[in-house]
């Protein structure tokens, strides 16, 4: 299976975001809660984790659905080019 560079690229930075928002989020999550000891630093790291991924995992799901939506319109009207 073939894979254009495009699409390479748009996988490589759209995990590197997730990795970098997870790192950074987790990172002042811990910060916060270390004070409780480590058993509250890592509960709200992992916490402040699912939160992420489940942002993102929400606006992914919002932009995949927006573009299966265009894609639709046009296939059905290909005069209407998929503009809202």
């Amino acid at each position: 299976m073939k894979r254009s560079i495009r699409a390479i690229t748009e996988k490589t930075f759209e995990w590197l975001s997730v990795a970098f928002g997870l790192l950074i989020l987790g990172s002042c999550t811990y910060s916060g809660f270390a004070k409780s000891g480590v058993g509250g630093g890592i509960s709200g790291f992992v916490l402040s984790a699912l939160c992420a991924i489940a942002l993102v995992a929400f606006v992914f799901m919002i932009t995949r659905t927006s573009a299966d939506i265009r894609a639709i319109r046009k296939r059905i009207d290909p005069e209407d080019g998929g503009a809202p």
